[in-house]
């Protein structure tokens, strides 16, 4: 199976200098595309060139599903901006978790390998319970994490702690990204959701381009709050 851009992003990737949320876009697929092809190092989000590949073909290389996945986790800890609280000093390290069987091998942690995220450090952790999740900045939930720590992960609601799923509905309750997929043809795109409105109540800032390169964005207020 092969894993493709949306195609919104690969449109804008086409849409050279038009418009800022367009450059912006585009230098966010591609550092997605080098992320995972383990060939170039991220710069700041200030300057960030594009890549050879990118400026001699204007598309995105497949790339398989992990890799895809890993090298969005990579982009949003560049993209989302955590509380100073969040962070233990200066050089403290951004965390990745995993939580539930590990479906990257070491295909994550090759991919963040020696980078820096705003000067921080990227470390990944294997989550043995859902209750470490509060000490991480990122947790990925594997489709295969088990319901009692989907139940677990509600505990970190209002916590700065970005949580990403894979697994469609049976996470929706607890995750603010979403990977899922557009099929079309032979072709299978990679694709991503973002609860802005979750993200916001946890004080978690995801920048724009984030936003602009999401499938969907649900910017509505949780249930519980429009309740009040």
């Amino acid at each position: 199976m092969r894993f493709l851009a949306s195609r919104p992003a690969r449109s804008l990737v086409r849409c050279r200098g038009q418009c800022p949320l367009a450059a912006a876009l585009r230098r966010l697929v591609c550092l997605a595309t080098a992320a995972t092809l383990g060939s170039w190092a991220l710069p700041s989000r200030a300057a960030s060139p594009v890549p050879p590949l990118l400026a001699v073909t204007g598309s995105l290389a497949a790339v398989p599903e992990y890799s895809a996945k890993a090298g969005y986790l990579l982009l949003f800890t560049r993209y989302v901006d955590w509380p100073a609280a969040s962070f233990t000093g200066p050089e403290a390290p951004v965390v990745i978790g995993i939580l539930g069987p590990n479906p990257f091998g070491e295909v994550l942690e090759r991919t963040v390998q020696g980078l820096r995220s705003n000067g921080r450090p990227i470390v990944v952790r294997q989550l043995g319970d859902a209750a470490e999740a509060a000490d991480c900045h990122i947790v990925f939930i594997s489709r295969l994490a088990e319901p009692r720590q989907l139940a677990r992960l509600r505990e970190l609601a209002g916590k700065p702690v970005l949580t990403v799923g894979e697994a469609g509905d049976a996470q929706s309750a607890a995750v603010m990204v979403q990977f899922a997929t557009n099929r079309e043809a032979a072709r299978t795109k990679l694709v991503f959701e973002v609860d802005l409105a979750t993200a916001e109540a946890a004080n978690l800032r995801i920048s724009s381009p984030m936003l602009v390169a999401a499938r969907k964005v649900s910017r509505a207020k949780p249930r519980r709050e429009a309740a009040r």
